[in-house]
């Protein structure tokens, strides 16, 4: 269930971005009198570059996990790499935003001439707050990842991990070895 949700929610950031880059590909080519020119700047490549690589992660992850065709032993050697591509999408994300908004006020600057206390409007502050509250989601949602200590049951494996199977059959030398320890406090194995 969880996968699904995660998968489902990411689903709707692929749909966006894509009418999002769509729709600054619009706005570029029906410019009047004059189009303006597509992927001229930073925050072109660099948006770019984020929703090439969203995009990407989410066709990997579809095949690894939701559909899975990979093996479990596959799906656990790609975990960390497709949690560093998330964090670094997420990171690339945040650039082309802050890019943006940066570009967004050059051209203020130079087109409308808008200077001093003009600058602090909504259209540059409350983009600038959303990046914001955006990078303090991502902190938060970072710090709540970090894997913690469980307690392990009385074999030794962590049941509750995202894959379950994972450890439930020690080899024997191992559970040998578990055997044979004295009970820690609590009645938890070591």
């Amino acid at each position: 269930m969880r996968k699904k949700v995660h998968y489902s929610l990411h689903m709707c950031a692929v749909v966006l971005a894509a009418v999002g880059i769509w729709a600054a590909f619009a706005s570029h080519n029906l410019k009047l009198p004059t189009p303006i020119p597509n992927l001229y700047s930073p925050h072109s490549y660099l948006g770019m570059a984020t929703i090439v690589l969203l995009g990407l992660q989410f066709l990997v992850a579809f095949w690894a996990y939701l559909y899975p065709k990979a093996s479990l032993s596959q799906r656990t050697a790609l975990g960390p790499f497709h949690k560093f591509v998330g964090r670094a999408v997420w990171c690339m994300g945040l650039a082309a935003m802050a890019t943006g908004i940066q570009e967004k006020t050059t051209f203020l600057q130079t087109g409308k001439g808008l200077s001093g206390d003009a600058l602090y409007g909504g259209i540059i502050v409350l983009p600038g707050v959303a990046l914001l509250m955006l990078a303090l989601l991502a902190c938060l949602v970072l710090f709540h990842q970090t894997p913690t200590v469980k307690p392990q049951s009385a074999e030794g494996t962590d049941r509750d991990g995202l894959l379950p199977g994972l450890g439930q059959h020690p080899r024997s030398d191992d559970w040998q070895s578990a055997k044979n320890q004295q009970p820690r406090s609590g009645g938890l194995s070591a």
